[in-house]
Formats: structure tokens, C-alpha cells, sequence
């Protein structure tokens, strides 16, 4: 009878101890750092918030320095052949064009920027035209190129407004930039710079710059003539994509709607409001999700819906991102303004909008 009794706890402390051997093996402790949040952990460990929260018991995604977490093991090394590939990809070098940015050179080659500022060891976001980075891969937006059997003819001049003879003062305001003035008086970068002897895209605020004719709003259909990407995206879209990418590391501030600090909403209006479209004042994520139309297949620009990123938000919108192509994002997290990936916020994703 006790020799029963012994072998029925032995067989069951074998249980136990290989439960806790198994759990050991798909677990490892992860060590909270300052700057942290869930979703840049889980984006680590290449699982989601969501996954990380059931793991150790959460009831929020709040968590604090120094905090011991359970994290995936077999996801982490999952990733390393990935990265392996990535280190043998071709470098190749791109000349900085006129109206580039940092976001829409990383865009044309399926990188982050961090990536691209990494590659080229630059400290900040600041490029110049003619200037070489180094680049990986292929450019993205090159495939397939129509072919050219014949030179196309030469297009009609456009129209002139009545007003485009006379020549003005602007005067540069804060956030502006070469694109965005020739915009907003229907000229192109090259002639601005030819009518005010620039040699560079550099400004400065309180500048005064000559300019032809009245302002004017270009239609999405019409194409910005030093845009040096080959994707289909309207010149205003491009002009989004320039200023959400200019505020990149503005920290993390709830409720701001300012380039001291930005929240989801607020980053989306000041954009939108900087860009010249009226939104109709600052709404919710949730707002801006009735304001927009859903759309199956995302272009650059489209805004991306996310629910339940946070604690009290579940089955709810409450984050909202602008869509840069090639399945990445950019918006306000906890750690400021950054460029995010959607397969780690597959759990949370709703709907891409467009305006």
C-alpha cells in the first residue's frame, strides 16, 4: 500500500518538474528598461501586447523599470535567420533629390529610418540634395516599370491663371519648406529657387522669398515635378508624408496636439492642419474613424486604425496611425513619435481610413 502511495507522488513530481521544464524552455525573463512600453517589448520578442499581458498576469499595459517579465524564446530566435538574410542584402547608394526626406527614402527601400540613419551614421534627420546614403536592397517602387516603346510628347503648357504674371513677397513662417510654398503658389521647387537665386533647399523662419501669382490648392490628381519617388501618391499626400516623417522622436504627451508633445489624435490634426486640410478641428481616433471612409486596399497616406491599446479601450478605437506602404506606420507611441511595423499590431488592427 505505501509502496503505491510513494510511486503515485513520484510519478506526480515528475509531472510538476517537467511542466516547469517545458515552461522554462518557451519562457525566458526580460528585465524592464527606461523607455520600455509592451508593445516595443513585444515587438522585441516578436509576439503582441496583448500575448505579453496573458503571459505575466497583466491587467493594463502599464509596467515600470526593473519589472521581470515572461517572454518568448522560440519567437526570439525565430527572428535570427531573418536578420542573418538581411546582413547578406546588396548595399547600394541613392543621390538625395530635391523634396526627399529620410521617411520617403527608407519608404522607396522597404527600410525603417532608424535603419537608414544607422547605415550612414547620421545623428540626425537632416539630408541635402546631391548628398550619397547607402541603401539596401532594390528600390520597391521600381518594379515593373511601364515600357517605353516611344519618347511621349511633349505636354500641352498648362493654363495660366490671370495672376500668375504678378511676382510677391512670402514671408517663411515656422514649418515650411521649399515643397510647400512652390504648393501653395502653383510653382514647382526649381522655379522657386531659380526666381530667389537658391543654390540649396535650406530656409530659415522670417526669410523673404519672391513667388508668382495667388494661392492656390492642387488637386490630388496633379503630381509634384521634383518628386523623386515613383509611387502613385498625390502631391499633398507626399506633403503629409513630409511633415508626419519631420516630427519623428517628438516625445510622447497625452492630450498634445503640439511639437512639444504629441498624442495619437492630436499628432494626425497637427499634421493634417500644417499639411493645409481642414479636419474640422481635433477629434478621438475614434473621430476620425467615422470621418473616414474604409478602404480594403491602403494607399500612402490612408490613415490605420487600431482598438484596445490600452487598458479600458477593449472592442473600442484608440489609436490611429498614418500608413507609409510596405505594411509600415508611423504615429505617436510611448516612446515618441516613431515608425512601426503592422505585423506586430495585428491584434489590435481595425481598418484602414482615407479621407
Amino acid at each position: 500500500m505505501k509502496r503505491g502511495l510513494y510511486s503515485a507522488f513520484a510519478i506526480g513530481a515528475a509531472t510538476m518538474m517537467f511542466g516547469q521544464v517545458a515552461e522554462a524552455t518557451n519562457t525566458t525573463t526580460y528585465t524592464v528598461k527606461n523607455g520600455d512600453s509592451l508593445g516595443l517589448i513585444a515587438q522585441k520578442y516578436d509576439t503582441s501586447a496583448k500575448k505579453l499581458q496573458k503571459l505575466n498576469h497583466l491587467t493594463s499595459d502599464r509596467i515600470y523599470v526593473s519589472q521581470k517579465l515572461k517572454v518568448p524564446t522560440s519567437n526570439t530566435s525565430s527572428k535570427k535567420p531573418a536578420s542573418a538574410k538581411k546582413t547578406a542584402s546588396s548595399t547600394s547608394t541613392y543621390t538625395v533629390k530635391s523634396g526627399d526626406s529620410l521617411g520617403l527614402i527608407a519608404v522607396k527601400y522597404n527600410m525603417s529610418i532608424a535603419k537608414l540613419k544607422k547605415l550612414n551614421n547620421l545623428s540626425s534627420d537632416f539630408i541635402y540634395v546631391s548628398q550619397k546614403l547607402k541603401v539596401t536592397g532594390k528600390d520597391v517602387t521600381s518594379k515593373n516599370p511601364a515600357p517605353s516603346k516611344k519618347p511621349a510628347p511633349t505636354p500641352a503648357p498648362p493654363k495660366k491663371p490671370a495672376s500668375s504674371t504678378s511676382t510677391k513677397t512670402y514671408s517663411v513662417a515656422s514649418g515650411d519648406s521649399l515643397g510647400l510654398i512652390a504648393a501653395k503658389y502653383n510653382m514647382t521647387v526649381a522655379s522657386l529657387k531659380s526666381l530667389n537665386n537658391l543654390k540649396s533647399d535650406m530656409i530659415f523662419v522670417g526669410q523673404k522669398l519672391k513667388v508668382k501669382g495667388s494661392t492656390t490648392t492642387i488637386p490630388a490628381s496633379k503630381g509634384d515635378k521634383d518628386n523623386s519617388s515613383t509611387e502613385k501618391v498625390s502631391y499633398s499626400t507626399q506633403r503629409i508624408l513630409k511633415i508626419a516623417e519631420k516630427y519623428t522622436g517628438v516625445p510622447y504627451v497625452f492630450g498634445g496636439s503640439t511639437p512639444n508633445g504629441f498624442d495619437c489624435s492630436g499628432y494626425i490634426y497637427y499634421v493634417y492642419k500644417e499639411a493645409g486640410l481642414d479636419l474640422g478641428g481635433r477629434k478621438t481616433a475614434a473621430g476620425y474613424a467615422s470621418m473616414a471612409r474604409s478602404v480594403s486596399s491602403p494607399k500612402i497616406g490612408d490613415l490605420v486604425f487600431f482598438e484596445g491599446t490600452y487598458a479600458g479601450m477593449e472592442g473600442r478605437i484608440s489609436h490611429v496611425g498614418i500608413y507609409l506602404g510596405n505594411n509600415k506606420f508611423i504615429s505617436a507611441l510611448s516612446k515618441g513619435i516613431g515608425i512601426s511595423d503592422l505585423k506586430y499590431w495585428q491584434d489590435s488592427f481595425v481598418r484602414y481610413g482615407r479621407f
